[in-house]
């Protein structure tokens, strides 16, 4: 596969070998996130059968150009999809071509078949009913404000504006979405209807009506049942791949007849676009490949203005493409630009754009699949990648297991010589070990006067249990830490223990900034072993912690989000003035940059030092 843009738009061309071209139309907001993978999954597979695939981001998502504030949505989207249709028509040597779309991305190919020809069409679990879309999306955000502690759940804004895990609907935009009958829109279509259609319903009969309406028009239409879709459509790093889904996509496409023979013409793979770029106002975004084969990122780097020496890496969230939730890690990216500062945001092994891992190498549990080594080890190549492009300053940013990444790979890589970690829930994190998702102390208080949360509990639909055994298992924490200082028993600590963790990262002289929301659940731990907000971190630490009020752990807020992107801004302008240490002051050994870029990190190289004294 190669990156391809076209129009402000980022995509990925799977080059076939035979004259059938298909477009797949990824979904909406936070089932964009979701469904990534899967989607590069399907595209792979109907390359291999002999498709050449374009999958591509909608302008105002992913890595696409932003949108403009007066968009229709759904127009907007729909152009973007015809707009890839004549990409693959005009520039390949594709005759014959397929529109397949998921979720609102079927939607939005269903009304693209109404205005450009294609000769097949594939919509999977489509939105057929946009009014009922509104009300899953709605009783979606209610099941997020839910889980939310009462402070940050009574700060969220009500009425206008709709925030489904991070998405921003407006007014209009719901307006729009409610208005959405794809059945109706070909009765009124432009062009001759596909010949052939297949729909893979959620739920039987779920689209009836559209599909009555293909077949009276004279659309050879299937429908069958999405099988696993439940099990598919949650957060990334708990998905289950939807095989026999994409299976039946996969040998429906390859059962249909191609009416032309293949042209001469140039394929799309071959041609133009050798060195694509996004350009902004302020910014021109490339994707590159570093640090070792497969390995992928999307470098953004400042336009109009003076670049500086300091440049922000930033990992993956959970298991999510380096995209970000709710298109965190662009708008970072984006935003930096403009005040000088070259980004790289990056996917490890295995997750968005990356080669996948083997098999063999795929842990089972989801915990393992964030907080493993290898997410340590590209993090490491790709500050070593970024110092071989001229940049002398190399500050690493995650939120939750990207911060817990981040931070682990400053331990072992010179260049970084900078961390901002937001939501850090452990300082190590052994495998098989499973982090809950349970409230942090200061969120279990905050609880004692919220009175819906009281009537689950007399209603006996919640359970004091776990949070009896929370609250006893971080006070003997706290106190096995407090023993541990006034006894002196551990002036030389690991660098799985967060002291030790601490030390390296002194010793190694990084800059770090631990960000947290003060309802976080990764406070208990740093209040444990540190005190509240680090109190007894030592003077004149390298690690500092701020406290944010109303931040939610994935920052899915736009509160929370904007916060979070100022203290990037801020850090990122104090390293202007800071004086930096000259690359190799601090380095593995005997082991050269060449063996780093391609070797695997031995986490184990962190070493040890004295405990620090503590206020």
């Amino acid at each position: 596969m190669k990156p391809i843009v076209f129009g402000d738009r980022f995509g990925w061309l799977h080059a076939g070998t035979g004259a059938r071209g298909i477009v797949l139309c990824s979904p909406y907001g936070h089932e964009d996130t979701w469904s990534r993978k899967a989607l590069r999954t399907l595209a792979e597979q109907l390359c291999a059968h002999g498709f050449t695939v374009l999958r591509f981001d909608y302008i105002g998502t992913g890595d696409s150009a932003d949108a403009e504030e007066s968009n229709n949505i759904i127009d907007a989207a729909v152009d973007d999809v015809c707009a890839a249709v004549a990409k693959l028509k005009e520039d390949s040597r594709i005759t014959d071509v397929t529109l397949c779309g998921f979720r609102l991305g079927a939607s939005f190919a269903a009304l693209a078949a109404c205005r450009s020809f294609v000769n097949a069409l594939i919509l999977l679990a489509p939105i057929v009913d946009g009014r009922r879309y509104i009300r899953e999306l709605s009783l979606l955000r209610k099941t997020w404000l839910d889980q939310l502690p009462a402070p940050i759940r009574d700060a969220q804004p009500d009425g206008g504006e709709l925030n489904v895990l991070g998405q921003i609907y407006r007014a209009e935009h719901v307006a729009q979405l409610c208005a959405l009958d794809i059945a109706d829109a070909f009765e009124s279509r432009r062009v001759p209807l596909a010949d052939r259609s297949l729909i893979l319903d959620v739920t039987s009969g779920a689209s009836e009506k559209l599909h009555k309406t293909l077949r009276r028009l004279g659309s050879d239409t299937e429908c069958r049942i999405f099988e696993g879709y439940s099990a598919f459509m949650q957060q990334t790093a708990f998905s289950v791949m939807p095989r026999e889904a994409l299976a039946t996509v996969v040998n429906w496409a390859s059962a249909g007849s191609m009416r032309q023979s293949p042209s001469a013409r140039t394929p799309l793979a071959a041609a133009r676009n050798a060195a694509p770029s996004i350009r902004t106002v302020h910014s021109v975004e490339r994707p590159v490949f570093y640090g070792a084969p497969g390995l992928f990122a999307i470098l953004c780097e400042p336009r109009g203005v003076d670049r500086h020496d300091s440049v922000l890496l930033i990992a993956n969230t959970s298991a999510n493409a380096h995209v970000g939730d709710s298109r965190l890690s662009v708008r970072i990216a984006r935003t930096l630009a403009r005040q000088g500062f070259a980004s790289l945001r990056i996917d490890a092994r295995g997750f968005g754009d990356s080669a996948p891992l083997p098999p063999d190498q795929m842990p089972s549990n989801p915990s393992d699949a964030i907080h493993s080594n290898g997410i340590v080890e590209d993090i490491a190549r790709a500050a070593a990648w970024l110092e071989t492009q001229g940049y002398a300053d190399v500050v690493s940013f995650g939120v939750c297991s990207g911060a817990y990444a981040t931070l682990r790979a400053a331990l072992v890589e010179p260049a970084i010589t900078g961390v901002i970690a937001v939501n850090l829930q452990r300082f190590y994190v052994p495998k098989g070990m499973a982090l809950s998702s349970m409230n942090s102390m200061a969120g279990y208080a905050s609880s004692l006067s919220d009175w819906s949360r009281w009537r689950k509990v007399f209603r006996g639909e919640r359970s004091l249990t776990p949070i009896a055994r929370a609250i006893i298992g971080h006070a003997a924490a706290r106190l096995r830490s407090r023993l541990d200082n006034a006894l002196d028993l551990r002036s030389d600590p690991p660098a799985n223990d967060p002291r030790g963790v601490v030390l390296a990262l002194q010793r190694k002289g990084v800059d770090t900034l631990l960000v947290y929301g003060e309802l976080d659940a990764g406070l208990d731990q740093l209040h444990a072993q540190f005190g509240k907000h680090g109190r007894r971190l030592p003077n004149g630490a390298k690690v500092k912690v701020e406290v944010l009020a109303e931040i939610d752990h994935a920052l899915l807020s736009p509160h929370a989000a904007a916060k979070v992107i100022e203290r990037c801004e801020a850090f990122m302008q104090s390293r202007k003035a800071d004086t930096i240490a000259a690359p190799g002051n601090w380095s593995h050994g005997d082991r050269s940059r060449a063996a780093l870029l391609s070797e695997p990190v031995d986490l184990s190289e962190v070493g040890s030092a004295q405990c620090p004294t503590t206020r």
